[in-house]
């Protein structure tokens, strides 16, 4: 399925390999300098750099981009934080193409429609920081009953489908399946309802007149 806006959701996923991060990130010099330790295989170096990256930020696809690094040198995430939902991107297949929301602990979030626009939610509001914590508490069942993925994160779901990406430290959990069937899921439906939630929230915040 043709995605409109490729660039803008890998960025979402937080899980981009070491020369991207060196290419995209020179505007955040420890990420950047944590990239190229990881790519030199430099475990010493890396431990020190994520220290200071998870000291010094409040961003949590920082945070969770660091992670993603750190652990292609074998450094794992210590303690049941290490499973905490911190991030969850969710997609839709279309037969237009695809729709992709993503919702962070932070409060920011992402809506990339399959007609080609995009909603960049970077402000702090109560109502869609509650729908983030509605949509992260939902996304931690599933991670409470599944791993992490194993090897490349799999390509965007098809039309009539859909894939629920749960981002946590050590790494990506991922449900995936029919919209159908997932939307019913025990433990899926409360997800995806609560994207819609949120999804919702932010067309409706993006759409309304200044004043």
């Amino acid at each position: 399925m043709a995605d409109p806006l490729p660039d803008l959701r890998e960025l979402l996923f937080a899980d981009l390999p070491p020369l991207t991060v060196l290419e995209q990130f020179a505007a955040a010099p420890d990420l950047h300098e944590l990239a190229g330790a990881v790519a030199r295989e430099d475990e010493v170096g890396a431990q020190t750099l994520l220290d200071r990256v998870l000291s010094g930020t409040a961003e949590t696809r920082i945070r969770l981009q660091a992670w993603s690094l750190a652990r292609r040198v074998g450094i794992e995430p210590p303690g049941d934080d290490a499973r905490r939902a911190r991030g969850v991107v969710i997609d839709v297949g279309l037969d237009g193409g695809l729709d992709t929301l993503a919702g962070y602990e932070d409060g920011t979030a992402r809506y990339l429609n399959h007609g080609g626009g995009a909603i960049v939610w970077e402000a702090r509001d109560p109502s869609i920081d509650q729908a983030i914590n509605d949509l992260t508490a939902a996304a931690q069942a599933v991670v409470e009953r599944s791993g992490p993925l194993d090897g490349p994160r799999p390509a965007a779901p098809p039309a009539g489908y859909a894939a629920l990406w749960i981002l946590t430290d050590n790494g990506i959990h991922l449900g995936a399946g029919p919209f159908q069937t997932l939307a019913m899921d025990p433990l899926g439906g409360p997800v995806i309802a609560s994207g819609t939630d949120l999804m919702r929230q932010l067309i409706e915040r993006n759409t309304s007149p200044p004043g």
